[in-house]
């Protein structure tokens, strides 16, 4: 699988407006990982989410862990990259 972002990319986010929706890409502060880009895969309990990332050699969930809503920044929605502008998707 290809990742969304790349070594390089910049990422455009903006706050959450609501809870953070399955398949948005989160900007997360990770007390111990510090700053991940990883998409939104489910919420396992009021505030508390899963992820993954979109590319075989990222970090998995069962590394990352259950993500707080506190922990959860931003929404990433555009990606800035060498290749151009692009809008991030949700899946």
């Amino acid at each position: 699988m290809y990742p969304t972002v790349n070594d390089g990319d910049f990422i455009l986010a903006k706050n959450y407006k609501t809870t953070p929706t399955q398949g948005s890409v989160a900007v997360i502060q990770h007390p111990s990982l510090g700053v991940l880009i990883k998409r939104i895969t489910s919420t396992s309990k009021p505030q508390t989410f899963v992820t993954r990332g979109d590319n075989n050699i990222s970090l998995d969930s069962s590394t990352v862990g259950l993500v707080s809503d506190k922990e959860i920044k931003y929404q990433a929605i555009w990606r800035l990259s060498p290749q151009g502008i692009s809008k991030l998707q949700i899946c």
